[in-house]
């Protein structure tokens, strides 16, 4: 203890000199100086972070200008080019609108005008022999439906005003109440000389929901209501002395939960198949549903038939055949299922 206090006894006079010691002179001009330095060094940081800034300035929002002062000759695309859906794309025929086929050349956005109203196209939906179906939106009401856009020929015309005549009296005098299980044809009109067919916008197709579900089959419970459903829109059928030609599950459209149905409904959904699109999330909602009526949960879905594109009345078939496809559909056969 003692050896510590004399340590500090002893050290307590040499702080005192230390910090009476004088601080060394500087003339004005050296402190000047070094003021001056300070001073530079920080302009030259301040430079250093307003290059950066500048520099990312340039390569962002100045991005045109710079790529000209680095090439007097370079032009910016001011539009991005519109995804062409038609296949082929060359236009061919009607003054370059059509390709080879027959069908209208349509991109993405591309508009199809029907007096004061416009439909915006925003998908393709699929392609067939009568044409190509898109899925749009129209643009007062923003509502989501299917646009089937028959083929610029005379074969393919008359087919298609068949069509529009069969919906229409199936949606009229036999299915006016949105019951049978039948899809509501909403408008129909003529753009660039092809015939334009608005139909509501329905969910996946049974071909596309066998599929995801790796053509495992659906619940028993599933089967049946399906079954009835498309029994009870055949049974319309056979009321007004129509057939179908062309019922398979590409034909099929499951209706996506969030349609509002009921009398002279049409749908807001924005799903597919045949005459809608194949959305993830549709496909998720139907496959949810469908796995909870496999619980037992009580969770219900239906079913539209779609496509009259091939259909024809009873004694004016208009072909040789019925169906070409190698399955026969009991839209062929004539006796009752009751």
């Amino acid at each position: 203890m003692e050896t510590i206090e004399n340590e500090s006894k002893a050290s307590s006079p040499e702080r005192r000199r230390i910090s009476q010691r004088p601080l060394p002179h500087r003339s004005p001009s050296t402190a000047f100086e070094e003021i001056t330095s300070n001073r530079k060094v920080i302009e030259e940081s301040n430079n250093l972070s307003r290059d950066r800034a500048n520099l990312l300035h340039n390569v962002t929002i100045d991005i045109v200008p710079t790529y000209k002062q680095c090439n007097p000759n370079f032009k910016a695309v001011e539009v991005l080019p519109q995804r062409i859906l038609t296949n082929p794309s060359e236009g061919v025929l009607n003054n370059g609108l059509d390709n080879a086929d027959g069908n209208l050349i349509c991109r993405v956005h591309d508009k199809l005008i029907h007096n004061n109203k416009i439909y915006t196209i925003l998908d393709l939906v699929g392609t067939g022999t009568f044409g190509q179906v898109f899925r749009c939106t129209r643009d007062d009401t923003k509502e989501l439906v299917a646009v089937k856009v028959i083929k610029n020929k005379p074969a393919y015309h008359n087919q298609g005003m068949l069509e529009i005549k069969i919906a229409k009296l199936l949606n009229a005098n036999y299915d006016p109440n949105n019951e049978k299980h039948i899809v509501r044809l909403m408008e129909t009109f003529e753009y660039q000389g092809h015939i334009c067919l608005v139909f509501e916008l329905l969910g996946m197709s049974l071909l596309d929901l066998l599929t995801q579900n790796t053509f495992r089959g659906l619940p028993l419970s599933v089967v049946q209501r399906f079954t009835k459903q498309i029994l009870t829109a055949l049974i319309a059928l056979e009321d007004a002395n129509i057939i179908h030609c062309d019922l398979k599950p590409e034909n099929i459209l499951v209706i996506p939960p969030s349609y509002k149905g009921g009398k002279n409904s049409t749908s807001n959904s924005s799903s597919g198949g045949n005459n809608g699109t194949t959305s993830t999330e549709s496909i998720n909602n139907n496959t949810a549903n469908l796995h909870a009526q496999r619980r037992g949960s009580g969770v219900n879905s239906d079913v539209k038939v779609i496509d009259f594109g091939s259909a024809c009345f009873e004694g004016q078939t208009i072909y040789s055949y019925i169906q070409s496809r190698f399955c026969k559909y009991f839209s062929d056969v004539k006796t009752p299922f009751f």
